[in-house]
């Protein structure tokens, strides 16, 4: 085996900057939905919870604007055909195949099989949305935006109002968990099947590959 870099440091500092935004998100979105602590002075309270919710989302939009930049302009790796549509689309079955244990190899259009490009670009979309969805409800003041409901009003109206809205968050919310265990039991099936050490690359930057003959 050989070790690659694979994962430059910029890529690596984004995805875990990335996963800590998602998380605090989940997080202190679900105490702001059905706070489960708190109360006293000084106790972690609504508007500690409001605070980094919305701290996390600039820093995930950060994250993400810095990803798509990266993914056009990068010089250690610009990956932008990599999320090619048409060319992932032929490859799913083979891939689904693989990671049920049914074929030894999988599919890899550069560094992702077509999988991970799908579910990586709706995952954006998703994110974006979700963004979007979240500003049209926002009231207060953080870091100099105010009352952001009231020029995305049309977000509310689009989507028929707050109440749906919030649900609309909710249920996005659950994918992204349920992306998050898939791409997990992805991740560790990568590892273990081609030891290729997938999981550690994403601390390290390097992953193994079979040397030439």
């Amino acid at each position: 085996m050989e070790r690659e870099l694979i994962w430059s440091t910029a890529y690596r500092l984004d995805h875990w900057i990335r996963v800590l935004s998602i998380f605090t998100l989940i997080i202190t979105g679900w105490y702001i939905h059905a706070p489960f602590f708190g109360g006293g002075e000084g106790a972690f309270t609504m508007a500690t919870a409001r605070w980094l919710h919305f701290s996390a989302a600039y820093l995930l939009i950060f994250g993400l604007i810095v990803r798509v930049y990266m993914s056009f302009n990068s010089k250690f790796y610009a990956d932008w055909r990599d999320f090619g549509l048409w060319k992932n689309l032929r490859g799913i079955p083979a891939e689904i195949a693989y990671f049920v244990f049914v074929r030894p190899t999988g599919v890899k259009n550069g560094r992702y099989n077509p999988l991970q490009a799908y579910s990586y670009l709706f995952l954006l979309l998703i994110l974006i949305l979700m963004a979007f969805l979240g500003f049209s409800i926002y009231t207060g003041t953080l870091f100099g935006l105010t009352d952001a409901s009231d020029s995305l009003a049309w977000v509310q109206n689009l989507f028929g109002g707050e109440t749906m809205v919030r649900t609309l968050k909710f249920l996005f919310t659950w994918f992204i968990l349920i992306f998050i265990l898939i791409h997990v039991y992805i991740v560790i099936v990568a590892t273990y099947w081609e030891k290729d050490n997938t999981l550690g690359s994403m601390f390290s930057g390097y992953k193994n590959r079979k040397a030439e003959d």
